[in-house]
């Protein structure tokens, strides 16, 4: 006897997952399809070994917007955070290393040693990056508007999209549309001087993607993932407990 659904989720990854609930707490009649024994995509945890347990593809947390926890009461279910406000590392192959931390004076300290100017530089610049990835961080919970429609209510969504932008200032304006559609190693590389810290900013732009550090539009990608890592966009990673 053949059923009748609303939607089919192909999938069942964290995503997936995600997306069924909230159709099913829509009352949409949903069904998820998935290929292998468990549901959970990249963020399964997975026994490699005997009492050795590990996160099969996602070892880190970050895009999960506080309101998905909030209307499917994940932490009813046991959710909790084992570790915040994770530091980068990032290491040469002469011995030299660079820490990236939540702390500033420890970021700092670190830098120092490689180049004053980009210490020096270093605050201003990540304040900049937070100022635009809030401007995105304002889309995460709206849909997408359509370009070339003349629907009022997509119409009414790039108005507000602009507006956004245009409240950042003349001269910030003038700066995200010149860099959003740049790759992040160019972008990176004008700013900065020190390697290893052009490095872990592309890395951490690309996280997660398909893209190279100079794959175009790279640059609105690490947006992105600013807008999601934390309150106001902060750079904060964490890590769930259990995997």
């Amino acid at each position: 006897m053949s059923k009748a659904y609303d939607a089919i989720i192909i999938g069942g990854g964290h995503n997936g997952l995600v997306c069924a609930a909230y159709l099913a707490r829509a009352r949409k009649r949903t069904l998820v399809l998935e290929a292998t024994d468990r549901v959970g995509g990249a963020a399964v945890t997975r026994e490699i070994i005997p009492g050795f347990k590990v996160s099969a593809c996602a070892h880190l947390l970050y895009l999960l917007h506080p309101k998905v926890l909030t209307d499917l009461r994940v932490q009813d279910h046991g959710f909790k955070l084992s570790a915040r406000d994770m530091s980068t590392l990032a290491l040469a192959e002469d011995g030299r290393h660079l820490v990236l931390a939540t702390d500033s004076a420890l970021t700092s300290a670190s830098l120092s040693a490689h180049s004053a100017a980009d210490a020096v530089a270093l605050p201003a610049f990540q304040a900049r990056i937070r100022r635009f990835a809030r401007v995105i961080q304002r889309l995460l919970t709206e849909t997408p508007p359509r370009l070339g429609t003349r629907n009022r209510s997509d119409q009414l969504a790039l108005l507000k999209l602009a507006w956004s932008i245009r409240r950042l200032g003349r001269q910030d304006m003038r700066e995200f549309l010149r860099i959003a559609g740049m790759n992040v190693a160019d972008l990176l590389e004008e700013q900065f001087e020190t390697d290893l810290l052009c490095g872990a900013y592309a890395f951490d732009a690309v996280l997660g993607t398909r893209l190279g550090p100079r794959s175009p539009n790279s640059t609105l990608t690490w947006f992105y993932r600013l807008a999601g890592g934390g309150k106001n966009g902060s750079n904060a990673l964490a890590q769930p407990e259990g995997g």
